[in-house]
């Protein structure tokens, strides 16, 4: 088991740690699991439970002895029968643990256990080994932080809340087992340093640990450099690519393409962990919900798919992941969302503006461009808002021209009859404002709004305009 640096960041800060398990064999571990458990109220009063168990009779001349860490016996017995014995401890004594075989050695299983949770079990299929421990050394545990299992053939990733300056133990659980060979683990820092690992091949003794101790140190590393990763997923569809990606939480959600039935996301922590949503579990039609711009999530939490061109559904995904729900619009190929209180106002490319109330999941109006004065608004590429107003930014216009026409229209007023306001940055008095057109996309700073073209490597800044 490889152990990490024992440098100490500033405590008190609030982190995370990462514990991965790889089975890379579907012969391996039936119920792997690990366990954190809580150190940092050393010294407080707690509870020992032992319970133990056994065919018929139970034991037959079997002992149990539990000691402190200078021997002194804090509690023995010779057992018969399946029984359970409490004895006093306190959190973070160094123990240990005894059992010697008697006559009847058959099914006999036994666990340590803490607040009614096992923090050391041993099942009667184990060896005697393992069955039988001869002066086993722990320390005792308080709570149980976190814990979680694997299946065999699997793997599994996942992100544990912690304090830096916790002091924890970690055990990892045999589980089920027919054979561990391939099972690999790591319990991992934010910044990815290794506390504890054990690779392919180690022995159990090693892949098995029992409450090693550690202190949690936080993020001791600063990146100076980009990080990359692939990420590898068994699905054909993984590799027919993705549209666009946005992040919500601790996932990354990937925008679907026509040729997708499915809808993936990755987790951000560890960018190797893929969930997938079926079409067919989500309840939506292959034939009519594909082909997706991007998507926003709301206050809520709850992430919506823009329709591209040819799709005129917006899909709402529920927040557990396993359901879906869908919304037919009255246009399609959306660039994006500009939220406004329970309201979402879908950016077009085809010149209509929608108004979604994203509680109840209807659509509330819509605004047709082609009937304001310009009726050549059109093709927006992303829109964003000053918390007044909705501001869309151009692409092109009804002609597929390049186009410099801002659109802004007012939030809290927004109706099917509202007369937008715009400006035509290619009549500015700069210079080179006749290349003030085809933006790609843009935002607001709460002083200025910026957007950015295409093709000529501007980007344009300006406040609100007053008409």
């Amino acid at each position: 088991m490889v152990q990490r640096r024992a440098e100490a960041a500033a405590a008190g800060s609030e982190t995370y740690l990462i514990f991965e398990m790889q089975d890379s064999m579907a012969d391996g571990w039936s119920g792997i699991g690990y366990e954190i458990w809580d150190l940092n109220n050393a010294g407080a009063d707690e509870t020992l439970t032992i319970d133990a168990t056994g065919p018929g009779g139970g034991w037959t001349g079997n002992t149990w002895t539990l000691k402190d860490g200078d021997g002194n016996v804090l509690g023995t017995d010779t057992c018969c029968n399946t029984e359970s014995w409490s004895i006093p401890v306190k959190v973070g004594d160094n123990m240990t643990w005894t059992v010697t075989e008697g006559s009847g050695t058959t099914g006999v299983a036994w666990s340590l256990k803490v607040g009614g949770v096992a923090f050391w079990s041993v099942q009667d299929t184990y060896a005697n080994t393992k069955r039988f421990p001869t002066e086993q050394a722990f320390v005792m545990p308080g709570s149980l932080l976190a814990s979680g299992t694997m299946l065999s053939g699997s793997t599994k990733i996942e992100r544990i809340a912690a304090t830096v300056g916790d002091q924890l133990a970690l055990s990892v659980v045999e589980g089920g087992s027919t054979t561990g060979y391939e099972v690999s683990w790591a319990l991992k820092e934010q910044d990815y340093d290794s506390v504890f690992s054990a690779e392919v091949g180690a022995a159990d003794e090693v892949k098995f640990p029992l409450l090693s101790t550690f202190t949690v140190l936080g993020v001791q590393c600063q990146h100076n450099e980009f990080s990359w990763a692939l990420v590898y997923y068994d699905d054909s569809q993984w590799n027919q690519g993705f549209q666009n990606m946005f992040a919500v939480g601790d996932w990354v959600y990937l925008v679907p393409t026509s040729s997708h039935n499915k809808i993936f996301r990755v987790d951000g922590a560890t960018f190797t962990q893929v969930e997938v949503l079926s079409y067919d579990t989500a309840g939506i039609s292959v034939a009519g919900y594909q082909n997706f711009n991007t998507g926003f999530v709301d206050d809520a939490g709850y992430v919506y798919l823009l329709p591209g061109n040819g799709n005129s559904y917006l899909v709402k995904v529920d927040l557990t992941f396993t359901s879906a729900s869908t919304l037919s619009v009255n246009s399609n190929g959306f660039k994006g969302a500009i939220l406004y209180g329970v309201y979402a106002f879908l950016v077009p490319e085809g010149g209509i503006i929608e108004q979604i109330d994203l509680m109840s999941f209807y659509s509330v109006t819509t605004l047709d461009l082609s009937y304001q004065d310009d009726s050549y608004l059109r093709s927006f590429s992303a829109g964003f808002t000053d918390g007044t107003y909705g501001y869309l930014v151009p692409y092109q216009d009804s002609f597929s021209s390049n186009s410099g026409k801002l659109v802004r229209f007012d939030l809290a007023s927004f109706s099917s009859s509202i007369t937008v306001d715009v400006v035509d940055f290619t009549t500015n008095s700069h210079p080179n404002a006749f290349y003030w057109y085809g933006f790609a996309g843009g935002y607001q700073d709460g002083t200025y709004g910026y957007m950015a073209t295409k093709d000529s490597n501007i980007i344009v800044r300006f406040r609100s305009w007053t008409t």
